[in-house]
């Protein structure tokens, strides 16, 4: 069953794509009724004449399914599931938003290594705890055991 919050906004972003826009928006709320949160983003990708629907890891293990605007930084629709933090919805809350994904990716990595205390590797890519003490650009990977800046 699919959760309503944001499919208006989620509607009208892929419409103003299309090749034959609807002129009723009831039309359009109707032709998702019923549908499942991916199903509609598959709609949303047809209808935006876009590039399927594609799914981003974040930091924390949660994933964010998102219309293939074509970019990175692209506006396109995205899909959060409940419990993602404030980069992309209300707390414990779920629902499709616009946006693009490098953005949420990146509010999502921030927010993670503030909150862990950890920073990225620019070798392996894997999350490393900082040290107290030691400058970031001088932090030893404990995956790799490159320094962390590359």
């Amino acid at each position: 069953m699919n959760n309503s919050k944001g499919l208006i906004e989620a509607l009208q972003w892929a419409n103003k794509w299309a090749k034959e826009p609807y002129s009723d928006s009831r039309v359009l709320f109707n032709a998702v009724s019923g549908k499942t949160d991916y199903e509609i983003l598959e709609f949303l990708s047809e209808l935006s004449n876009s590039h399927g629907v594609e799914s981003i890891e974040l930091p924390d293990g949660s994933h964010c399914e998102y219309v293939n605007a074509g970019d990175t930084y692209t506006e396109t629709v995205l899909y959060v599931g409940k419990g993602l933090n404030s980069f992309a919805c209300t707390p414990n809350d779920s629902g499709f938003i616009v946006s693009d994904w490098g953005t949420i990716l990146e509010n999502a990595e921030k927010e993670y290594c503030e909150s862990e205390n950890v920073t990225r590797c620019g070798y392996c890519g894997k999350f490393t705890p900082l040290i107290e003490g030691i400058d970031w650009n001088e932090t030893e990977c404990e995956s790799c055991n490159n320094c962390v800046a590359g």
